[in-house]
C-alpha cells in the first residue's frame, strides 16, 4: 500500500457548516405552501449548480424556468440567508494547520459559484489549502471519478498517496473506487478518532 502523502477534504459539512434544517420552512408555511417548498426548489438549483449549469439563483429561475409556487425574490432571499449563517469548525482549522506541516492538503468540493470568496473573503483560510476543486469550477462533481483523480493531479500526487475526507459515505466509496484511501466524516472527535487509527499516532503530531 502506498504511503499516504496527502489529504483531501469535502469543504461542506467537514469545515464549513450551514444552518440549513429549518430551511425556507417558516417563509413556505406563512405562504400557505408545503413547508418544504422553498427547501426543495433550492436543492433543485444547487444540484445544477454544482456542476456549473448556473451561477446563480437568478439564473437559474430565468433560465430553467421552474414551475415553482414561490417566486425568485423570496428564493434567493433564504438562499443568501444560508448562505450568511456560514461558520467554520476551528477545531478542523486548527487540525489542518498541523496536518500541513508533513501532507499535501487540498479539497473537493460539490459547491456553485464562489467558493474562493468563502475561503479567502469570509474565513482567511485559503492558505491551508495547496489546492482547491470546485465542482462547479471543473463542472463535475462527487461521485464522478474524475472529480477524484483531478484533484489528486492538482497536489501532484497519484490517488492511492491521498486519503480523502467527507461526510457522505457514497462519496468516500467513489474515492476508493478512484484509488484513495477514505475516511467518512461524522464529527470532529470522531474524525481524529478514525485518523489516528489509520496513522497510528496522535494528531496533534501527525
Amino acid at each position: 500500500m502506498s504511503m499516504i502523502r496527502g489529504i483531501i477534504f469535502d469543504f461542506g459539512d467537514v469545515i464549513c457548516f450551514w444552518k440549513t434544517d429549518a430551511l425556507g420552512e417558516a417563509r413556505s408555511l406563512a405562504l400557505g405552501l408545503p413547508k418544504e417548498s422553498i427547501k426543495d426548489i433550492i436543492w433543485d438549483y444547487l444540484n445544477a449548480a454544482h456542476e456549473g449549469t448556473y451561477h446563480s439563483v437568478q439564473d437559474y429561475f430565468e433560465r430553467a424556468k421552474p414551475e415553482a409556487s414561490v417566486g425568485v425574490d423570496i428564493v434567493a432571499e433564504v438562499f443568501d440567508e444560508m448562505e450568511a449563517s456560514a461558520s467554520i469548525d476551528q477545531r478542523m482549522v486548527d487540525f489542518i494547520t498541523v496536518l500541513k506541516r508533513q501532507y499535501k492538503v487540498a479539497l473537493l468540493s460539490n459547491f456553485p459559484k464562489g467558493i474562493e470568496d468563502y475561503l479567502a473573503e469570509r474565513f482567511h483560510i485559503e492558505h491551508l489549502f495547496d489546492a482547491v476543486v470546485s465542482s462547479y469550477n471543473i463542472q463535475k462533481k462527487k461521485p464522478s471519478l474524475d472529480a477524484y483523480r483531478y484533484a489528486s493531479d492538482q497536489i501532484a500526487l497519484k490517488p492511492e498517496e491521498c486519503l480523502f475526507v467527507d461526510d457522505s459515505e457514497n462519496n468516500v466509496l467513489a474515492a476508493k473506487e478512484a484509488g484513495m484511501r477514505g475516511l467518512v466524516f461524522k464529527n470532529f472527535e470522531d474524525f481524529k478518532e478514525q485518523f489516528e487509527s489509520i496513522f497510528g499516532r496522535n494528531s496533534e503530531n501527525p
